[in-house]
């Protein structure tokens, strides 16, 4: 599993079949995309990934806070952010959610930018909290890639260009500080 070899802790996770979660290793519903073991678990050991994933076609979850941090924003927040060219200059690992998020993988921070903490929209995810990447798909669809990993100079970004290209676009539209 390629995320293994940038470091990146991976979980098993349920998967959508296309009417509900279930446990592809017992067929059971489960009540949404969660992690077959505890977060605890998650790991970039490929022997142990390789054990999961040939006893069932599991999704791929992620941990964040181990080696990276992630920033979730809007969707429309995130393509205004990928317009300035402080980010296209030096472009980090972006996840586009289904759901309508984006979630750039940057290097460890412990706090958001202060401007950046007023808007309830914009949020950086919890130390070992997971999330799907791709090929996992969801409920409301595929997780894809903006910019993969492969694709970006290092595997995660820097903080402090992702959010100041957020600050710009805030700046630029006028971005409101509740959610709609």
């Amino acid at each position: 599993m390629a995320y293994a070899a940038y470091g990146w802790p991976v979980i098993p996770g349920a998967r959508w079949n296309g009417t509900k979660y279930i446990r592809p290793d017992s067929g059971l519903r489960v009540p949404g995309l969660l992690p077959i073991v505890p977060h605890t678990e998650a790991t970039d050991r490929q022997a142990q990934i390789e054990r999961w994933w040939n006893a069932a076609p599991f999704s791929v979850l992620v941990a964040a806070g181990r080696g990276f941090a992630v920033i979730s924003v809007p969707a429309e927040l995130g393509v205004a952010a990928a317009r300035f060219s402080v980010f296209r200059d030096s472009p980090t690992p972006t996840l586009v959610h289904p759901e309508g998020r984006i979630l750039f993988l940057v290097e460890p921070i412990k706090a958001l930018r202060l401007e950046l903490r007023s808007f309830r929209s914009v949020f950086l995810m919890e130390p070992d909290s997971v999330f799907p990447v791709p090929p996992t798909i969801t409920g409301s669809g595929p997780v894809r890639w903006w910019f993969p990993p492969d694709a970006c100079p290092i595997t995660s970004g820097s903080a402090r260009i992702v959010q100041e290209a957020l600050c710009q676009a805030i700046s630029a539209v006028r971005w409101s500080r509740t959610p709609p």
